[in-house]
């Protein structure tokens, strides 16, 4: 009895340790949930303090990215990122005033971390692309331009970064001579153009660089067709019409072109050299014979000035060239001479020959002694038009 006693007296002292612990632990719960919550305040008011803080570094540098001091907003952009690290707006920043100041190592750190944690961030990928061009990685340029176009949201707001980014792109291919991939990124441009003048003019431009002549020349007659006074337009549209042998239809947008502005150097250029073309070509269709003779014989007198220039002139011929030009000089003086023979027929064949004797002379010279001018390139690039040599 007394041992039931004991046990029953043990197991209330037991049971009232317990108890005691209970409602110690419930004290200290107690105790510590002001504590959490002031912890938690206290934490939560520095996270808004330092995003304050990074968000006055931050709009202080870019206001002085906007004055052009670059070394003051990389470190305003640092300051910034300390207070607030996970912010991905600061970050960007922070890289691209980075690659800015050439410090492409760091930047690229900052945008491939930065790429880690947003892979959808079509700027991180414009950076990234930009890096990787700066550094001659074609491979890698390709791939973030593209991601970039990629990432970017579809719909009308998005439309002109998606063109600013692909004339980008194209101009990075070309300045790299990679004319095949250029085209295909103009094609894509060339599709989504906007209905100005301006924008079909940039297109336009960029397809005359890439050697798509045609292609060129149809964007700058549509410029010219949504803007009657945009003088770059005629003026590229003239270029292209005389790059491609069109040299009345060159004339014609060349004369418009500086109607708009008489100061256009290269189309006053263009021009004068298309002038001479017309005026000069023996092989034109319709010729009266006395004028079509007339501008053979011009045209001889040309070729001899050219070649005494090239033999005589301070020119550093090679040797081995020598002989050749002195072949022609001989052959223009041969033809000089057939063709002022009183009496002599002067039928088409004699014309034709003389014509290409003429075209032969030009190419050689060009070849030898440095590009032509004036009447010169003229003549030679009749002689192409006209399947003479050089063609």
């Amino acid at each position: 009895m007394a041992s039931g006693v004991c046990r029953s007296c043990s197991a209330e002292r037991e049971l009232g340790a317990v108890r005691r612990q209970i409602a110690i632990l419930v004290v200290v719960s107690v105790a510590a949930v002001p504590t959490y919550f002031l912890t938690r305040a206290v934490a939560a008011r520095n996270r808004q303090t330092d995003t304050r803080i990074a968000g006055e570094w931050y709009r202080r540098g870019q206001q002085q990215l906007r004055e052009g001091d670059t070394d003051a907003a990389a470190e305003s952009l640092r300051r910034a990122s300390v207070r607030d690290r996970d912010n991905p707006k600061i970050a960007l920043a922070l890289a691209q005033v980075l690659a800015a100041k050439n410090r492409d190592a760091e930047a690229r750190t900052a945008l491939m971390r930065l790429s880690g944690t947003s892979p959808n961030d079509p700027e991180i990928h414009l950076e990234l692309a930009r890096l990787s061009a700066r550094g001659g990685d074609v491979p890698g340029a390709l791939l973030h331009y593209h991601e970039a176009l990629n990432e970017l949201p579809a719909g009308t707001e998005a439309q002109g970064r998606v063109r600013r980014i692909r004339v980008e792109l194209a101009r990075f291919l070309l300045d790299h001579d990679d004319r095949g991939r250029a085209l295909s990124e103009l094609l894509v441009l060339a599709a989504d153009t906007p209905s100005d003048a301006a924008s079909h003019v940039e297109v336009a431009r960029l397809f005359l660089e890439a050697g798509d002549v045609a292609r060129a020349l149809g964007q700058f007659v549509e410029a010219s067709r949504l803007d009657e006074a945009c003088g770059p337009a005629f003026a590229g549209a003239g270029e292209a019409s005389f790059q491609l042998g069109d040299y009345g239809s060159a004339r014609r947008y060349l004369e418009r072109a500086l109607a708009l502005d008489p100061g256009a150097e290269r189309a006053a250029g263009l021009l004068e050299t298309t002038r001479r073309i017309e005026s000069g070509n023996p092989l034109a269709p319709r010729l009266p014979s006395d004028e079509r003779m007339r501008r053979l014989l011009a045209g001889l007198d040309q070729a001899a000035r050219r070649l005494d220039g090239c033999l005589e002139g301070p020119s550093d011929v090679p040797a081995s060239e020598r002989p050749g030009l002195e072949q022609l000089r001989a052959e223009v003086v041969s033809m000089r001479g057939l063709l002022d023979a009183k009496g002599r027929p002067r039928g088409p064949g004699l014309v034709q020959d003389g014509a290409e004797l003429v075209f032969r002379v030009e190419e050689a010279a060009s070849r030898s002694c440095g590009e032509p001018t004036g009447l010169d390139l003229a003549l030679l690039l009749i002689g192409r038009k006209h399947g003479g040599a050089g063609s």
